[in-house]
């Protein structure tokens, strides 16, 4: 791996692991119902996740009836201390830690026996999509240039009759090695403060076992897709705004 500076201070608001793995059987609901009331001790808060539906018939004379309703997807549990979230789903399983990001080490310590429980007790054939996803906000001191944050900031014309107060740029890389990444930077407020979000998302798409082996090349997955992410961050943020962080 390319060595990086470490930061301490890293401005992540939310890191998260996501596998895509769908829980199949006619039992799924109560498989799940029970997975998350397993884990009830480390993570006491559970919240139900619905997928809402809806569809409207036409006919010559307008609209001729609609249907509506909801599918109870799965659970979302939350720890003690509100830092830890873990949705188990019927199409998978996401790990997220919110401020303060200790570190990948420690995020994967925790997330990855509780995925490994959720293989064994809610028996996926599989797993379709593995991704890592880190969204960092950047405070904008008052007066400062972008260009002191970012390598490439957004440009616009000069011609323009006003100042820019607010943008929202987007990229998605080709695939390399499996691995693509969806880089979103935009604008928000920040208790009342301006910052800028950079949001890193990179999976990989195919299909993966959930065997021994199979559970080692998803392991070794998210090692290459945060590695990935890192790539994104370093070659996104100067050197100068690193110095905050570490």
């Amino acid at each position: 791996m390319t060595p990086r500076p470490h930061l301490a201070r890293a401005p992540i608001r939310e890191a998260v692991l996501d596998i895509r793995a769908q829980v199949v059987g006619e039992d799924a609901e109560d498989r799940i119902r029970q997975f998350g009331s397993s884990l009830a001790d480390r993570y006491p808060k559970c919240e139900p996740i619905h997928l809402f539906h809806g569809q409207v018939r036409f006919d010559q004379g307008g609209i001729a009836g609609q249907e509506q309703g909801t599918v109870r997807q799965g659970y979302r549990l939350t720890s003690r201390d509100q830092k830890e979230v873990v949705q188990v789903r019927r199409d998978g399983f996401t790990f997220s830690r919110l401020r303060p990001y200790e570190s990948w080490d420690s995020m994967v310590a925790k997330a990855w026996p509780v995925w490994e429980r959720f293989v064994q007790r809610l028996r996926p054939r599989g797993a379709s999509r593995v991704a890592t996803r880190f969204i960092n906000v950047l405070p904008v001191e008052p007066g400062q240039s972008l260009d002191r944050l970012l390598v490439a900031p957004p440009s616009v014309p000069d011609s323009l009759p006003s100042p820019i107060g607010a943008f929202l740029f987007r990229y998605v890389t080709e695939p390399t090695d499996d691995i693509t990444s969806i880089v979103s930077l935009a604008t928000e407020r920040e208790s009342g403060s301006l910052a800028l979000v950079l949001d890193i998302d990179c999976f990989a798409q195919r299909d993966f076992s959930v065997t021994a082996n199979g559970m080692n090349d998803i392991r070794q997955m998210l090692v290459r897709l945060r590695e990935s992410k890192n790539t994104v961050f370093f070659a996104t943020i100067t050197e100068e705004a690193m110095t905050r962080w570490q």
